[in-house]
């Protein structure tokens, strides 16, 4: 169950934003509608993950990468009293971490800049790893997770078919036992006078951890 006190999407760079002289409650725009399922695996993510922990405020995440920091922002307001490392390459999308990481006083998140694997040689070992992409290395980013902690839990996103089919196999491969979850997001589209339900791409999450 996902707490009703989970804090407004973060800002994108579709969704600027809003002014000191507006509501903190951001409501998405159209443009923006269609990437909800990532928000919702954002929510689906941290929720998951904290549940399965003894002592849920305590552990240190990573996010690789971070790309706009939706799922690290999630996973730093959960793990109040833990520390979440959001580790992104591309210069915007670090500009809008730092933005996302002050407008929602995610103090216990720290922007690495580079590319995993390398990466991830500078930080503690982490209780939990979320990967939404990986240029090809995932075997070698899911290595450097384990390297650092045997028991670690991962969660990949994927959307395409190749890219679950592919993170089952290296989670499998590791010695993890996958669990995958669909998360699909529709909105309504007018036609005459009948509201149809379109759907967006489903997301899949895969989890990973030692059974």
């Amino acid at each position: 169950m996902i707490d009703e006190t989970t804090p407004p999407l973060p800002v994108s760079a579709d969704q600027p934003p809003k002014s000191d002289s507006t509501t903190d409650t951001m409501s998405p725009s159209p443009s923006v509608i269609a990437s909800m399922a990532n928000e919702a695996s954002a929510q689906a993510i941290s929720v998951n993950t904290t549940a399965s922990k003894k002592a849920a405020q305590n552990f240190a995440a990573t996010s690789v990468p971070a790309r706009t920091g939706s799922v690290s922002v999630e996973l730093a307001l959960a793990a109040s009293r833990g520390h979440v490392y959001a580790v992104e390459c591309d210069p915007e999308a670090c500009a809008l971490i730092q933005q996302n990481r002050e407008k929602f006083s995610a103090y216990n998140l720290t922007l690495i800049e580079g590319k995993a694997p390398e990466a991830l040689d500078m930080l503690p070992a982490p209780d939990a790893v979320f990967i939404g992409g990986t240029k090809g290395n995932m075997d070698a980013v899911i290595d450097a997770v384990l390297h650092k902690n045997p028991v670690a839990r991962l969660c990949v996103a994927a959307i395409a078919l190749e890219t679950l089919s592919a993170a089952v196999a290296a989670l499998t491969a590791h010695g993890l036992a996958a669990e995958v979850t669909q998360i699909a997001v529709s909105r309504t589209k007018t036609a005459g006078s009948l509201h149809l339900l379109m759907a967006n791409n489903p997301v899949f999450l895969i989890m990973g951890a030692r059974t």
